[in-house]
């Protein structure tokens, strides 16, 4: 693995500025010449006028007459003496106003020049902007997919048998600083929680009982008192029929509804597709008051067991999991309460279950009440995870502590299942 992309990123920057600043540099002498001859017209033009106004004024002066016939004629020159005069003011005056016009116009060239070379000037910073912020959302998507192969490093070199919160990958990864960046990685075991797409076996037309059970003891630990009728609206979800299984919902509720939907009549894709189904309501799904959201608690990767060493993980918090295993029994007859949901993550912290059968040997479970959870031939309960939730964030740049500065993030959310030799292959890759 290479972190040298973010010096190949540097270099790029660099020749982008450059490229960008040259333009800008380019348009400043352009408008800087035109503006320049400009001005050197205006002058011309200046001097013309007055070199015409001067020889006129002399023509006027004298007419070009000899001695005599202009002192003859000096009598009608006194008479028309003033009328020239008039004339020659009056010539003066109107240069004075073109030279005014002049003026005029050489200022709203130069205003206009100036107003150009400020856009130009703009739209060079925009566009050094946007190359600069393109360049560091490249970097940290590197960054980003870097973690993920570090995550996938840590989970490939984990014993496969048990999984716990003492395993590398488990424990809380620092932030892993590199130039011009840092990037933030989180590993997460999907088997720690529900899977949905378990109340169904591969082929949908069976219902795995144990499993549903639990999913409607969950359900009623949320306040809902219709966990039977939502249970069976997500299994018709699931299942490649068009028979009402209970108080569930097909096709021709789903195009009732305004806007109408297609039901999917297949596994679910994510969890958030769950907003979908009847009667999975925002509240239920994000969680109210103190109540956790079912989005929280549950996934659509896993075999449809949860491993008993990494439910729950928060000893700060409710076991709301490993209480909702009590559902497997179908029958009632198993009660798992808080606190023996609590005996259950005591015990695993001072050794993780090697067996799901620990449960009973150590005296937590008695031996109907495990036979009564662990009813099929996989059950409900594991010690190991086989999906892991991965999601690793690339950052570049800096921020201060006034909130100044600029930070680029690209996030990656992947989930990833080991399969034989020890080998992971990717279920899902979602970038932002």
């Amino acid at each position: 693995m290479s972190w040298g992309r973010g010096r190949t990123g540097s270099r790029s920057t660099a020749k982008t500025r450059n490229a960008v600043t040259a333009r800008i540099r380019a348009r400043v002498v352009c408008c800087s010449s035109l503006a320049s001859a400009t001005l050197r017209r205006a002058r011309v033009a200046l001097r013309a006028r007055d070199r015409f106004l001067f020889l006129s004024s002399r023509s006027t002066k004298s007419d070009g007459l000899p001695g005599a016939a202009r002192i003859a004629s000096s009598g009608r020159r006194r008479g028309r003496g003033s009328r020239a005069g008039g004339e020659w003011r009056a010539r003066v005056a109107a240069g004075g106003a073109e030279r005014g016009m002049a003026l005029v116009l050489t200022l709203v060239v130069v205003g206009l020049l100036a107003a150009l070379v400020i856009q130009f000037t703009y739209s060079g910073q925009v566009e050094l902007e946007l190359a600069r912020s393109y360049v560091e959302s490249v970097q940290a998507a590197y960054l980003a997919e870097a973690g993920v192969e570090v995550a996938k490093a840590l989970i490939r070199t984990d014993e496969q048998e048990v999984d716990s919160a003492a395993d590398p990958w488990a424990m809380a990864i620092p932030v892993i600083p590199v130039e011009e960046g840092f990037v933030t990685l989180t590993i997460e075991d999907a088997d720690r929680r529900l899977d949905l797409n378990g109340l169904l076996n591969a082929t949908g037309n069976t219902v795995n009982e144990p499993l549903a059970g639990v999913v409607t003891q969950l359900l009623n630990q949320l306040g809902r008192d219709d966990s039977p009728a939502l249970v069976d609206a997500l299994i018709d979800w699931l299942d490649p029929d068009d028979q009402v299984h209970g108080n569930g919902a097909e096709e021709n509720y789903y195009r009732g509804l305004d806007p109408p939907r297609v039901i999917a009549n297949r596994p679910l894709l994510s969890p958030g597709e769950l907003g979908l189904v009847k009667g999975f309501d925002r509240d239920l799904l994000y969680g109210r008051d103190e109540l956790p959201g079912l989005l929280s608690l549950v996934t659509v990767w896993g075999d449809g067991r949860v491993n008993i060493n990494t439910a729950d993980p928060q000893a700060d918090q409710r076991p709301w999991i490993l209480e909702s295993l009590a559902g497997a029994d179908g029958q009632g007859q198993v009660v798992i309460d808080e606190e023996r949901a609590n005996e259950i993550r005591d015990a695993r912290l001072l050794e993780p279950f090697s067996s799901p059968i620990q449960v009973k040997t150590r005296g937590i479970l008695a031996e109907a009440e495990y036979n009564a959870i662990q009813t099929q031939a996989a059950g409900v309960l594991a010690t190991a995870s086989k999906h892991f939730i991965i999601q690793a964030t690339g950052a570049v740049g800096s921020t201060d502590a006034g909130g100044g500065g600029s930070l680029t993030q690209r996030t990656i959310t992947t989930v990833v299942t080991r399969t034989t030799g020890g080998k992971l292959a990717t279920l899902y890759w979602r970038e932002e």
